[in-house]
């Protein structure tokens, strides 16, 4: 909430266009005054579609009367909205002593009115419950609001008659406004701040007094409909008896034409039509599951505990009881199931739920598992987990037997795996997820019970996503070697699915993230190339085909497999990729790949009790992942070097989960565990009692869920059992996977003979190549793309005129006109942008055609990257999309999507991705690449394009060296490696010794701060760092050349504005290693959303001295963050920036010239204590505090303990204060 400038004349009080505090309205009192009344009738509503909240007189003998009551300096909220419902609201101002000649200044604290008038908004709040304890009165009370179309940002405010002392809600964080306690308000939680249907709230609240009552308001920030992109694709039964054909919307008019018809897998292959694998069968449409009932649950009893104890001799060697362990993971994956249950059930508190699922589409959908606490059957993390569940089994299969829980095992990857063949409904038609995720976590109840609306979400060419398909591929590729042994047929049956969901994931390359509404607030895919890599290699694993072999080492290589960080979860596979490509070739590549990744895993930051913590979301997952991976490599064969190392890693990792920091993270094992999990139905009471939102507060939960691995303690191993703490106590089906495969591995390594690891064993099977996206040659549809062999492409710009220099030559306005524009305001970099207007519709836009075979060579990965800078006076962010056409000499045009992201006006964005034609240079008559999407009406601008080959396309491929002492001769290999030659010049680091104390990470000033390696691709992106997100308003020369981005997964909202990054170019293009670059540093100003974890985008000058002047490309680093230099820093001391707008009643400040993290910047009150200031509710590297006072300090506190304290007597808007102090 802002303060708004508001003028007074003639016709009364309106508010400026302007958005700060600044008094944009002042007068002289034209005549003495002394009691005298003067302004006029003043409309609450006031102009420009601003709603005041407060209005604030800032004149000592100044006063403001409503209605001949006297208010003093101060018309609160409640005032105003008393007024709003009169017909003739009046405000009167008087003066209490001669004001002749004296400025007054009025100011209105409001908003932009795109919220609903508080006096026409419906809102039903009643008391429900109420009771006295412990000599207070607490009463229960709910609401509802209606919705129509999409709301953001909302609030609820609520006026007790008497004061109350304490509000608790569980779908809004509470917050008192008023010292008495009367009024308070409800913000939104991070899962529910967009709602779109009825919303109903609950909350718990105390007072002293008896007979309280509320009065409520409900504002937001603004009304969107719904737009048809977020509802699953199709709405109707899909006829899988011919294979559909999907619509591509045309580019040239906005009408759809049919896409190309495809035929079946065994007319596409050379392999023999008799092939088992050719007689595949989709899920059929039915809705006969669609009369019964949701839900069914007649009785409840505790969980049936029955295992073998592991033997004496057993139990001193692993420390714990591994089998009961095993038992009981197992069985928290039976608590988790959705769907009829079995006879066998043994969690006994279960009953069916999720019986309709698929009935909006026509399709039994029922099965799966429910992701967490919640019942959204999300499709990524659940595939994730049944791959790695499987992976553990075939790996480790003898130490389920001997734990007595192998068949247990089966059914539970199974129950999971025959869900995945009913979700591929069809030809290119995959269910990914099932429950809205808003909606669903608004539900505090059993399974059995929910009747919230739970509509299909499809994966089609129309909505690509490679990363879920490919995963679901991956899972169905290990489950048939699972089952290979024991049931061929259904092996067959997975591996037939596997081979299609991988050409789905193939053809058509893209993330879920625009496919699925709200999946980016839940899971968010950060990348699909390690989806689809993985898949083919469990293909390859599975089968033992060289031909799919091929492909999983082609996939390897094009997508950087073994450039990975730390993390191993549902999001990154990488680090899994390789060793199961270890496991089925057994070359030393992959060996040598894998024992890399564990090396700098193990180094990886540490709890004091020695917990690997990767980030602060479930870091005991985290930690057991890796581990599992670590155990992979301890029990790889070939034997690695270090592998008597990585064993002991794991082991210590999987100790410390079950019990040895203390207490066990796993519901119902060992000492002191958890009895809190944040978990819908193991909190809800026996039946017949009601389960609602009172269950999710504390209390231990009354049905155990057994073998539950919880979030887990912070970076200090702190830990707090609460079923409110979602963080650390939230429970997940991925993170008991790796979890599960860490117990068994364990197990099977410690009881010797009796456990035999399998991972090399692998059937030989003659599974056909992948169907692609078109028939045979002779229809009127496109060439069937193929991975064409061809030169290797090194080239660095393929647009022409790219920047626009001199003229607009070789670009075409496809249905626009474009100009060449010059002035320095309208110019990303450079002289010259193109300016683009008259566009007939949204498909129109600039492009540029390319000839294929000659600019653009197949089989080979291009980056293409354009910053776009829309024009207009509001607010709005519209979305772009870079998109190629593939125009053939016979037969239809193809459209393949490169990037899309959005902008908003007046800022440049850069719009950036990657794209491979994979087609025969025969078939393509030009290749046109434009940008697209926005509304005809939006005018914007060009600049800076570039198209460049990522790397060449593959070859052959090399071991990358484990241990040289020589820089190894160039070779042809796509990604030349780092070697040793690189890491001489390591006298300019600092370096780090055992002395260092890791408890704390940050060293003290007499010894810099130097953090964690990382990897990644480096790429450039700017000249000039103005404009970045971090918003600084002015730079150091050096920053100025020396700058860079960091990707969206570091950024933290920006808290790593301002720190500084040491960079190490390790490896560049076809015949080049970084030889002529050198160690830079560069300052965070700006954010890449385009970039994964790990990657930098550095400025011009930062990528020429790291490259060695290298042109422009995406190279590999290794890069870390240190205490930034002096000549980083504008002057030799700390100061601060107080925003435009900053006053003692509402201010925003920058910290500027710190050399480490900022961690928290704190303001005193009046009464002693300090208060933190709040960070990210203000775009770029703000903080905001409502002082209220003059006179007041501020405390600056970095990450290494360091702060600085500093007296402000006056805040004044844009003014820089230095503190003559630094840390």
């Amino acid at each position: 909430m802002k303060l708004l400038p508001i003028l007074i004349g003639s016709s009364g009080i309106f508010a400026s266009n302007g958005t700060t505090e600044a008094p944009v309205g002042s007068f002289e009192v034209e005549k003495p005054c002394d009691g005298e009344s003067f302004g006029a009738a003043v409309d609450v509503k006031l102009a420009n579609e601003t709603e005041v909240e407060e209005i604030q007189l800032n004149y000592i003998g100044l006063a403001a009367s409503v209605n001949g009551k006297t208010c003093g300096k101060k018309l609160s909220t409640q005032v105003l909205r008393k007024l709003a419902k009169e017909n003739a609201p009046k405000i009167v101002f008087k003066c209490k002593k001669t004001l002749k000649g004296d400025v007054v200044k009025v100011f209105a604290k409001g908003k932009k009115k795109r919220c609903a008038d508080f006096s026409k908004v419906s809102v039903i709040s009643r008391q429900n419950v109420k009771w006295f304890d412990k000599g207070a009165h607490q009463f229960n009370a709910f609401g509802w609001m209606p919705v129509s179309g999409t709301v953001s940002n909302w609030r609820i405010e609520m006026e007790f008659n008497h004061p109350v002392s304490d509000v608790k809600c569980w779908k809004g964080k509470p917050k008192k406004l008023s010292d008495d306690g009367r009024t308070w308000e409800l913000q939104p939680m991070p899962y529910n701040k967009i709602l779109n249907s009825k919303f109903n709230f609950d909350f718990l609240a105390k007072s002293t007094s008896d007979g309280v009552k509320a009065t409520t308001w409900w504002c937001h920030d603004g009304i969107e409909n719904d737009s048809g992109s977020s509802k699953p694709e199709p709405t109707k039964p899909i006829p899988v008896k011919t294979v559909s054909t999907s619509k591509i919307p045309s580019k040239n008019n906005g009408n759809t034409t049919p896409a190309p018809k495809t035929n079946p897998a065994h007319e596409r292959d050379t392999i023999s039509s008799n092939s088992s694998f050719d007689k595949l069968s989709y899920n059929k449409a039915s809705k006969d599951h669609c009369k019964r009932a949701a839900g069914n649950l007649k009785t409840q009893s505790t969980t049936t505990i029955s295992f073998e104890p592991a033997s004496k001799e057993e139990k001193e060697k692993t420390k714990y009881d591994l089998n009961n362990v095993l038992h009981k993971s197992i069985l928290f994956y039976e608590a988790q199931r959705s769907g009829e249950l079995p006879a066998n059930n043994r969690v006994k508190w279960r009953g069916d739920s999720g019986l309709n699922d698929g009935c909006d589409i026509g399709y039994d959908l029922t099965g799966g598992w429910y992701d967490a606490g919640d019942y959204v059957k999300f499709g990524l993390p659940m595939a994730w987990s049944t791959t790695t569940l499987t992976w553990g089994m075939i790996e480790y299969g003898d130490a389920y037997k001997a734990a007595g829980e192998y068949e247990n095992a089966l059914d539970q990857v199974k129950w999971a795996l025959d869900y995945f063949v009913k979700c591929h409904i069809g030809k290119d038609q995959f269910v990914a997820q099932i429950g809205h995720a808003k909606r669903d976590h608004e539900y505090w109840g059993r399974a059995e019970e929910m009747r919230m609306s739970r509509p299909t979400y499809i994966i089609s060419p129309k909505n690509p996503g490679s990363d879920v398909v490919g995963e679901s591929a991956a899972a169905l590729a290990a489950g048939s070697l699972l089952f290979r042994e024991t049931n061929p047929k259904l092996a067959d049956k997975y591996l037939s699915h596997a081979r299609e969901l991988y050409a789905l994931a193939k053809n058509y390359k893209k993330s879920y993230n625009d496919a699925i509404p709200l999946i980016t607030e839940f899971y968010k895919s950060w990348s699909y190339e390690d989806e689809i890599a993985w898949a083919s290699a469990w293909i390859y694993r599975a089968t033992g085909d060289q031909k799919w072999k091929n492909i999983a080492e082609q996939d390897y290589s094009n997508f950087g497999i073994q450039y990975s960080g730390v993390e191993s979860t549902w999001d990154s596979k990488k680090p899994g990729t390789m060793a199961v490509m270890l496991q089925a070739t057994k070359n030393s590549k992959y060996a040598s790949h894998l024992a890399s990744y564990v090396d700098s895993a193990m180094r990886a930051r540490k709890t004091p009790k020695g917990m690997v913590y990767v980030q602060k979301w479930a870091p005991l997952r985290h930690a057991t992942n890796i581990a599992f991976m670590a155990l992979q490599a301890a029990m790889a064969e070939p034997k690695l070097p270090k592998a008597s190392q990585y064993f002991q890693f794991a082991q210590k990792q999987l100790n410390y989960a079950l019990g040895s920091s203390g207490r066990s993270y796993v519901v119902g094992f060992g000492q002191n565990n958890p009895k809190e999990p944040h978990h819908r139905g193991s909190s809800c009471p026996p039946i017949p009692q009601t389960c609602d939102w009172a269950q999710s507060g504390r209390g231990p939960a009354p049905w155990v869920l057994f073998g539950a691995l919880v979030g887990g303690p912070n970076e200090h191993d702190k830990y707090t059992d609460s079923r409110k703490d979602y963080i650390a106590n939230e429970v997940a089906t991925d993170y008991n996977a790796a979890f599960q495969g860490l117990v068994a591995g364990v197990k099977c390594k410690l009881i010797g003979d009796a456990c035999k690891v399998r991972n090399y064993s692998r059937p030989s099977i003659n599974l056909p190549l992948p169907p692609g996206k078109s028939s045979s040659a002779g229809s009127s549809s496109p060439p069937l793309p193929t991975k064409a062999t061809s030169a290797k492409d090194t080239s660095t710009q393929e647009f022409k005129n790219g920047n626009f220099e001199q003229s607009d030559n070789g670009w075409i306005c496809n249905g626009c006109n474009g100009k060449r524009v010059t002035q320095a305001h309208q110019v990303h970099s450079g002289k010259g942008a193109w300016e683009i207007t008259g566009r007939q519709g949204a498909w129109a836009g600039p492009a540029q055609d390319f000839k294929f075979g000659k600019d653009l060579l197949p089989g080979n990965e291009y980056i293409s990257e354009i910053y776009i800078r829309p024009q207009g006076n509001d607010q709005k962010a519209d979305k772009f999309i870079m998109t190629a056409n593939i125009e053939f000499n016979n037969g239809k045009p193809v459209w393949l999507p490169i990037a899309s992201t959005n902008a908003r006006t007046k800022q440049w964005t850069r719009l950036s991705g990657k794209i491979t034609f994979d087609y025969k240079v025969q078939d393509v008559k030009k290749i046109r690449i434009y940008v697209e999407g926005p509304p005809k009406t939006r005018t914007f601008s060009i600049d800076s394009a570039s198209l460049k080959s990522a790397h060449a396309a593959p070859e052959r491929t090399t071991a990358r060296p484990v241990h040289t002492t020589r820089k190894p001769t160039k070779t042809t290999t796509a990604r030349p490696v780092h070697t040793t030659k690189k890491p001489t010049r390591t006298t300019t680091k600092p370096k780090l010794t055992t002395a260092r104390n890791w408890n704390n990470p940050f060293n003290s000033s007499k010894n810099p701060f130097v953090g964690i390696e990382r990897k990644g691709d480096i790429t450039v992106y700017a000249e000039k760092p103005n404009g970045g997100n971090c918003g600084y308003p002015k730079f150091s020369d050096e920053t100025t050349k020396f700058f860079v981005a960091l990707p969206k997964p570091m950024w933290q909202d920006g808290l790593n504005c301002g720190r500084c990054v040491e960079i190490d170019c390790t490896a560049g293009n076809v015949g080049t290693n970084c030889d002529k670059g050198k160690r830079t540093v560069a300052m965070v100003v700006d954010s890449c959303p385009e970039c994964h974890e790990g990657d930098l985008d550095l400025s011009n000058a930062a990528w020429d001295k790291v490259s060695g002047n290298a042109g422009h490309s995406r190279f590999k680093a290794n890069w870390r963050f240190i205490e930034c230099p002096n000549k980083f820093m504008m002057k030799e001391t700390f100061e601060f920036y107080f925003k435009e707008g900053s006053s003692k009643w509402w201010l925003a400040v920058m910290p500027l010239n710190h050399k480490n993290k900022m961690k928290t910047i704190e303001l005193k009150k009046s009464n002693g204590s300090w208060q933190k200031l709040a960070f990210g509710e203000i775009d770029s590297f703000y903080w905001k505090g409502t002082p209220q006072v003059d006179n007041f300090d501020l405390r600056f506190t970095l990450v290494t303990g360091e702060s600085i304290t500093h007296k402000v007597t006056k805040v004044t808007a844009n003014t820089y204060i230095d503190t003559k102090k630094q840390f």
